[in-house]
């Protein structure tokens, strides 16, 4: 594999790329694979020096800023990048977040735009090759501990976590079909901001005696009320968005942290569920420092090397860019 960043500098701009490619036949050739930010790269240098290609590719970050209304910049420059290269006949390949697109209906249908398998990036940690690197690297467990407390605990964790999902998703619908009135879209943009954390976290009100689990939920009922809502009525505004329910019922231990959990918040709510199951069983220790640098060894390590489903999907890009090769 032959591997280009383009990242910073002129040569980023798309209008640079093409003109350097227009009066040279060669470099029209070229293979253009449009990324999101900067840890798209990283992950692909670190994959690409493993495994090797007779392609050139040259990668291109759209940069991405994050808007303050939804975390979407990044990917709209990308798609920007990108169509700019194909109404010039590049061979150009789009790599981006789910994020929220497969649920409410905005996943890009052009064949060349390709998805993560997850939420973002960041949420191949969740992966199960990936995730058993994590635990080895984070979580010191003693004696008889049995592995299966870390997955029961999760699943409770993402159980009750449930009600913040279907408020985000509400909201991320909104910026969509704009189906919510003034009042509700202020309250659920400003679901939409917070990390579960922040609620468990919480001690005071009718908040301060509950488990840390029960305090999302009851949380998110005064929330509600304060807008003439309840759980069934947020569950039926979902299925009114033909948003079906049964996204949230699996019974698979990491399935929301795989694609609800936004991926920078990954490591740090998992830190949380196992720094809180290392305070009350004394055969397991929860290792903060390790946990802070695991997003690095991620993009660095784990997912280069041991994640089976990126492996996959970039086998399946450089596929995608030998048969326009072949049309060409």
């Amino acid at each position: 594999m032959i591997f280009k960043k383009v990242e910073h500098g002129i040569i980023e701009d798309v209008d640079a790329i093409l003109n350097e490619t227009l009066f040279d036949a060669k470099r029209r050739e070229d293979n253009f694979l449009v990324v999101e930010g900067k840890d798209d790269i990283t992950v692909l240098e670190n994959y690409f020096s493993l495994h090797n290609s007779n392609l050139y590719i040259r990668v291109i970050s759209a940069n991405s800023e994050v808007d303050d209304e939804n975390d979407v910049a990044g990917k709209r420059n990308a798609l920007t990048k990108y169509s700019q290269l194909k109404e010039e006949n590049r061979k150009a390949i789009c790599l981006l977040d789910r994020d929220w697109d497969f649920l409410i209906d905005n996943r890009e249908e052009d064949q060349h735009v390709y998805y993560y398998d997850f939420f973002e990036l960041e949420n191949y940690l969740f992966e199960d090759s990936v995730f058993k690197k994590y635990l080895t690297h984070v979580f010191e467990v003693y004696e008889d501990f049995e592995i299966g407390e870390v997955f029961r605990e999760v699943l409770e964790y993402e159980k009750a976590a449930i009600s913040l999902y279907k408020a985000k998703l509400i909201k991320e619908h909104h910026t969509k079909t704009n189906s919510l009135t003034d009042v509700e879209w202020e309250l659920f943009k400003s679901l939409g901001k917070l990390n579960h954390d922040a609620i468990m976290n919480r001690n005071y009100g009718n908040l301060k005696n509950l488990h840390p689990f029960d305090k999302i939920n009851a949380f998110i009922t005064d929330k509600l009320n304060e807008i003439d809502w309840d759980y069934e009525k947020l569950d039926l505004k979902l299925c009114e968005h033909n948003i079906y329910l049964d996204y949230f019922d699996s019974q698979e231990a990491l399935y929301a942290f795989k694609y609800f959990v936004k991926g920078k918040d990954g490591p740090r709510n998992m830190g949380y569920i196992l720094s809180k199951l290392s305070q009350k069983n004394s055969k397991c220790r929860f290792i903060s420092s390790s946990n802070q640098a695991s997003l690095r060894t991620l993009f660095l390590e784990w997912i280069p090397h041991y994640s089976l489903n990126f492996r996959q999907l970039v086998v399946s890009i450089l596929n995608a860019f030998e048969e326009m090769k072949e049309a060409s």
